[in-house]
């Protein structure tokens, strides 16, 4: 997505809004804890003051996105755009969860009426991912857990990014269904003792980002985060990464392995922003 297209040229030093003032500056409550670091962001804000097209083009996806539907993962999948539909399995949820928490990040603190726009956006767009099961919700055990690499890492992802502008209603309704992702993959979830693995990595990215992201508002975050590290990661991956990948290539191919070296990617990323 545009989104991390943009994020990611912070690194680099390459790309965001001419409408910046700075009525609201150093209001910012809880920073980002993935990804976001102060740095990159500072540097996606000195791209937006600058006019850089990179931003120009993602807000004006942002801006296309503040009044469009969401709909829940067993409404229509593909609406029209900007309109948002779960997709196949929750992959159309992600790119629309970083672009509007990209661009609530970048202009918090700094305009005042985007950030309650793309904030508010954010929260309805949460509040649809995370339906429960009973009310049109995504069930977890579909296809042996597949979708916990889309709704997980939404959720998560938003969760994070938009934490200041949520109710803690849709914090608790977040939670709540992330919990029932993780809880139901760490007993039922394919390949989830199988670390070189589509399946694998998109639960552990999940994971991973449910844990580091709602640390401090879910009861659960502690023991989560906690067995990422120790078996995911240490029983598990590392030593299958250590002594199976020597050299690189993935084993399922070009098909899955560009999401799930993704994914470990991520993984590492956020772990870093978060704890350091």
């Amino acid at each position: 997505p545009c989104s991390l297209l943009f994020a990611a040229s912070a690194l680099s030093g390459c790309g965001v809004d001419p409408q910046i003032d700075s009525q609201t500056q150093g209001l910012e409550t809880r920073p980002a804890k993935l990804y976001l670091s102060g740095p990159i962001l500072s540097r996606l804000q000195a791209r937006a003051a600058a006019g850089d097209a990179a931003w120009i083009a993602l807000k004006a996806r942002c801006d296309a996105r503040v009044n469009a539907t969401f709909n829940a993962p067993k409404g229509a999948a593909y609406p029209n755009y900007p309109n948002v539909g779960a997709g196949y399995q929750g992959d159309e949820y992600l790119a629309p969860v970083m672009e509007l928490g990209l661009c609530y990040r970048v202009v918090r603190g700094v305009n005042a009426t985007a950030e309650a726009a793309y904030g508010a956006a954010g929260g309805r767009l949460l509040d649809a991912i995370s339906t429960p099961v009973a009310s049109g919700g995504a069930v977890p055990s579909t296809d042996s857990g597949f979708g916990i690499r889309f709704y997980g890492t939404s959720l998560a992802t938003g969760f994070d990014w938009f934490y200041p502008a949520l109710s803690a209603t849709t914090r608790t309704r977040v939670i709540t269904a992330l919990n029932l992702w993780v809880d139901w993959y760490d007993v039922s979830g394919f390949s989830r003792t199988q670390p070189i693995g589509n399946y694998f990595t998109g639960y552990f990215l999940a994971k991973t980002l449910t844990a580091l992201a709602t640390e401090g508002d879910n009861a659960k975050a502690a023991t989560y985060l906690s067995d990422v590290q120790t078996r995911l990661w240490g029983k598990l991956l590392q030593p299958a990464l250590a002594t199976g990948m020597k050299g690189g290539g993935w084993p399922e191919g070009f098909g899955y392995g560009p999401l799930a070296i993704r994914s470990l990617s991520q993984a590492m990323w956020a772990m870093k922003t978060a704890k350091g």
